[in-house]
């Protein structure tokens, strides 16, 4: 391989390359307005769809066209994708009124997620997309940890037509 600079020596040792095909995530979709009419509120609802979603190794937790209200961290299980009708028509927002409040972070996960099409509103939370999972239980934690120097890795994760807007101050 060779880096694109230095010349010759821009080029690597040899190194064996196994390329596979990649694993195919589950596709079942869970609809969360479903779960939203059972559970009597989005959190509850959210909670619920995604529960099922780590019961059944993963999916698709599908937004409608609509503004989705939450007071808890979406916190995503493997395998997962977050999918809205658009970043124009489907949108997640956290608080705004009054005095600081969670969610301090929008969505989380550790590994192999993805959130698309789709909008994330967030005044206070410092973090709207944080992996690996973070939930912290106030605003100078979730602050502190997004500053936080320190290499943390989390692995696949993808955000496609996702529209961020956030304002902390």
């Amino acid at each position: 391989a060779h880096n694109g600079h230095g010349g010759a020596l821009g080029w690597s040792e040899p190194l064996a390359v196994e390329v596979v095909a990649a694993d195919a995530w589950p596709d079942a979709v869970f609809p969360v307005d479903d779960y939203i009419a059972r559970a009597g509120n989005v959190d509850d609802g959210v909670a619920a769809a995604l529960a099922e979603i780590a019961r059944q190794g993963g999916g698709v937790l599908q937004l409608a066209a609509r503004v989705y209200h939450i007071t808890r961290t979406i916190l995503l299980p493997p395998r997962t994708v977050l999918r809205g009708r658009g970043k124009d028509r489907t949108r997640i927002a956290l608080p705004k009124e009054g005095a600081v409040a969670p969610p301090y972070v929008a969505v989380s996960g550790d590994r192999d997620f993805a959130i698309e099409d789709l909008s994330i509103v967030g005044v206070y939370a410092p973090l709207l997309v944080c992996a690996p999972s973070l939930a912290p239980e106030d605003f100078d934690r979730a602050f502190l940890h997004a500053h936080d120097l320190v290499p943390r890795h989390a692995c696949n994760v993808t955000l496609r037509r996702v529209h961020l807007a956030q304002t902390i101050l």
